[in-house]
């Protein structure tokens, strides 16, 4: 007994090809959204390795009674875990972390080089706009992959 060509179940080609598209636009967006979400969290580490060297320098001035203390060893010892900055890109680069302190305030600039990308670093710099606002010297300046900034506290 003969079927009827119409009556024959299956996919054609052009149902298999849709689907396979809409997998992969459904990959493509989660493997964008996973980077973005990487990347913003390693910002966030960075932002919160700030946020600790500029609090230890307050402590470290707190304790003593004086910012002329305040060194960037003092503040590797003390407000960092390890003495180092750790990220997820890895140890960045403080060694350029520079404190001038007097009794009642003091000047520090900062850089950290070893970002890695051009778009982490706009980023970081807004962190620096906005939490050091009033009190920045000039404006943050970012490389392909570094951000430096000179504030006073």
């Amino acid at each position: 007994m003969k079927r009827a060509f119409k009556s024959m179940l299956g996919v054609t080609l052009l149902e298999i090809m849709l689907v396979l598209a809409v997998a992969a636009f459904i990959l493509v967006m989660s493997i964008r959204y996973y980077q973005a979400a990487q990347t913003n969290t390693s910002v966030q580490e960075v932002e919160g390795a700030i946020t600790s060297i500029d609090a230890a320098a307050s402590n470290i001035a707190l304790a003593t009674g004086s910012y002329s203390t305040v060194t960037a060893s003092n503040i590797a010892a003390a407000g960092l875990p390890g003495g180092v900055l750790s990220t997820a890109w890895g140890t960045l680069n403080t060694t350029t972390i520079t404190f001038t302190g007097t009794a009642t305030g003091y000047t520090a600039a900062l850089t950290f080089t070893n970002l890695p990308t051009t778009a982490v670093c706009p980023q970081i710099k807004g962190y620096i706009s906005n939490s050091f606002k009033g009190h920045l010297t000039g404006t943050p300046t970012c490389t392909a992959t570094s951000v430096g900034w000179v504030y006073t506290r």
